[in-house]
């Protein structure tokens, strides 16, 4: 009896460990040799409002960390595609003197795999 105990614990202890291996696929980050594993792809969006009686006329400039510059519109939106997951610093650029912004700038955001962060600039112009 204690037997077949034993070989019931080891039998269902080798079906986990089957089952848990066929988890593991090639676009499994966590299991697999390719290096394409290591590549988790996310997407940054960044959005300006602005207020105000004298907008700035030929709109902004939205950087990450320096690298990826997109121009922005006084009221509009930018999407940055396929950015290795991390940390991103989202900076707004180019605004004129008479122009403030609401908050934080640069914006320091976080992405993850497959995830879209939305980062919002806030500005008033006098």
């Amino acid at each position: 009896m204690k037997r077949s105990r034993s070989w019931a614990g080891m039998s269902a202890a080798v079906l986990l460990c089957v089952a848990s291996a066929a988890c593991f696929g090639t676009g499994d980050p966590t299991g697999g040799t390719d290096n394409d594993d290591l590549l988790l792809l996310g997407t940054i969006v960044a959005a300006t409002s602005t207020t105000g009686p004298s907008p700035d006329p030929d709109g902004y400039i939205v950087s990450l960390d320096e690298s990826r510059m997109q121009p922005i519109d006084v009221n509009g939106g930018v999407t940055f595609s396929d950015l290795k997951a991390g940390g991103w610093s989202v900076t707004l650029e180019g605004y004129a003197p008479n122009c403030v912004i609401a908050g934080s700038n640069p914006i320091l955001v976080m992405l993850f795999a497959d995830s879209i962060v939305q980062t919002q600039f806030d500005l008033t112009c006098s």
